[in-house]
């Protein structure tokens, strides 16, 4: 069980908010790509920023979380998708996603445990994160309240919520999920936002994070197929909601990016696209703690070549792996931007 946060780290932890608008300035109203999600959109200033206001750390150029061998606050090893194919369509992207988010079900949490001895700490700390909800509201307080009909908002949300589900942590059900994802695009719709792409889930029921050493070998299959049933519930429930919200807001387009398949098609053709580790499912950064991997620095042993191998870790995506969903967004988005 992680420890729980102190009053005074719940204190700190509000400047987060702070601090996160602050950085997002540089971005700021006219980012043409707008973020809400967890660690797969973080580009670097969502749990890296939250853990940091939350320990008190005002330093953010080279103190980044996760730590190294993570590449500069990234749940990677270099930029994540959302960078690239941001960079390919000639987008400026805005993320407010932070690793560890949930979608913000009412009664829900998000946090991140962070494990010593990252920043002299000598005991695990639960970092609250914001969640998607928060996220939303982050970005209307930084914009006046408004959203920018020209702009493309892309919501990466829901897997944590199902991973905690099938962690025994929380409770949430998939129609408490999408109602929540639902709530965020009312949210932007009705302050000006008309463009939204929305990610299914992925199959997580076949990353590292459900097989053993991560997952005792005894639970692994029971796991994996609530895993299996959450996302195929979700990703159905998803779609209907999708075609819904289209019909009922006028001049709304939200379009659903299939992440789900781009994950059966890259495991199931691994070997085409020149990831050779056996098994596939073989993560490069071999921390056997999840989470204590993000502090753990180069505790742990690094394999010697990342583009071989699908996973970074545990449930994240190598640069080589992030590169090639870019590919896939950019090509079924090529008029994102603006123009």
């Amino acid at each position: 069980m992680h420890s729980p946060i102190s009053n005074g780290l719940w204190v700190r932890a509000r400047s987060v908010v702070l601090l996160y608008l602050a950085i997002a300035q540089t971005l700021g109203a006219e980012a043409s790509l707008i973020a809400f999600g967890n660690s797969y959109s973080d580009a670097g200033q969502g749990a890296n920023v939250a853990v940091h206001a939350a320990l008190g750390i005002t330093q953010l150029n080279n103190d980044y979380f996760p730590a190294p061998p993570y590449y500069q606050g990234r749940f990677s090893n270099g930029p994540i998708y959302l960078e690239t194919a941001a960079s390919a369509l000639g987008d400026v992207l805005n993320s407010f996603a932070a690793g560890a988010a949930t979608v913000g079900v009412p009664g829900s949490s998000s946090v991140l445990p962070v494990y010593p001895p990252y920043a002299g700490e000598q005991s695990v700390v639960d970092v609250p994160v914001p969640s998607g909800v928060q996220q939303a509201a982050n970005f209307l307080s930084q914009n006046g309240g408004v959203a920018r009909p020209q702009s493309t908002y892309i919501l990466e949300l829901g897997v944590n919520d199902y991973i905690e589900v099938v962690s025994g942590i929380e409770n949430v059900t998939v129609s408490g999920v999408i109602q929540t994802i639902n709530q965020i695009l009312n949210t932007l719709y009705n302050v000006g936002a008309r463009k939204f792409v929305v990610l299914n889930v992925p199959p997580f029921a076949g990353t590292p994070l459900l097989l053993p050493p991560f997952t005792p070998a005894n639970e692994s299959a029971a796991a994996q197929a609530l895993a299996a049933n959450l996302t195929a519930s979700h990703n159905s429930a998803l779609t209907a909601m999708v075609t819904s919200f289209n019909q009922s807001h006028s001049g709304a387009c939200v379009q659903i990016f299939d992440i789900y398949s781009f994950f059966v098609n890259l495991l199931t053709n691994a070997a085409k696209e020149g990831f050779t580790v056996s098994p596939v499912t073989s993560p490069c950064y071999q921390a056997p703690n999840f989470f204590e991997g993000f502090t753990a620095g180069n505790e742990y042993p690094v394999c010697s070549d990342p583009d071989q191998h699908i996973f970074w870790d545990a449930v994240h995506l190598t640069k080589k792996a992030n590169d090639l969903l870019a590919q896939d967004f950019v090509s079924t988005f090529p008029q994102l931007s603006e123009s």
